[in-house]
């Protein structure tokens, strides 16, 4: 990738770059974002970044990180966010992402989070399956498996999308409960399906918390085997 320099960057507010789908054309090594001082939208695809370390260079004004259908593959997740009190939308789908979700509390304002999409199968199409080929990825790799301990969610949450990931029943049984604490959550949809490790299934406190949240009103979609 070559280096680019932005004239003024205190006045830019969205930096978006789509490659096309095949990664021909794609961004590389690393990102900061920390003199886009009034920036609140990244989006960005098809691209293959050295590591996750962009994510802490964002200011505080960000209010939306759409990196999906990137080449993160076998990256980690960071074991915090930092606090990001604007960010609405935190979307890493369909990228290969593996680890631990940490506790994303401390994200004051968020609403969506989707991290959907990090393990593959015969079926996989588009960039899922350009990833597929481009590392060997067998059906045995298991992408996110686990959340943080202390895993807990901001009161503004609505939307969470976990599909085709590597979280065991407890796991889901976690991300569910967290989602119950947050009485504030009464509306939305919590979308857990196509687990490998066994949370294709959920155990009785799983069943009751997913319950909890259908009363509430919110859709709870879980299950499916990859």
């Amino acid at each position: 990738m070559r280096r680019m320099t932005l004239g003024n960057p205190e006045t830019i507010t969205k930096f978006a770059y789509n490659a096309t789908n095949n990664g021909d054309d794609e961004v590389s090594g690393e990102l900061d974002f920390s003199t886009l001082t009034a920036l609140t939208e990244c989006e960005m695809s098809a691209s293959k970044l050295s590591s996750l370390s962009f994510l802490s260079t964002f200011p505080n004004t960000i209010i939306k990180i759409k990196c999906a259908r990137n080449d993160f593959y076998n990256m980690s997740l960071p074991s915090s966010f930092v606090s990001y009190t604007n960010l609405r939308n935190l979307n890493l789908s369909n990228s290969g992402i593996k680890g631990t979700i940490p506790n994303l509390s401390n994200l004051t304002s968020l609403k969506a989070v989707q991290f959907e999409g990090n393990t593959t199968n015969a079926h996989v199409t588009g960039w899922r399956a350009h990833l597929k080929g481009r590392h060997s990825i067998t059906t045995s790799y298991e992408g996110i498996t686990a959340v943080a301990s202390d895993f807990a969610l901001p009161a503004t949450i609505t939307t969470i999308d976990l599909r085709y990931n590597g979280l065991s029943a407890a796991e889901v049984t976690k991300v569910l409960e967290a989602c119950v604490a947050q009485s504030s959550f009464t509306t939305g949809t919590v979308d857990v399906r196509f687990q490998k490790n066994g949370g294709d299934t959920l155990n009785s406190a799983g069943t009751t918390a997913k319950d909890t949240l259908v009363a509430r009103g919110i859709t709870v979609e879980f299950g499916g085997v990859q």
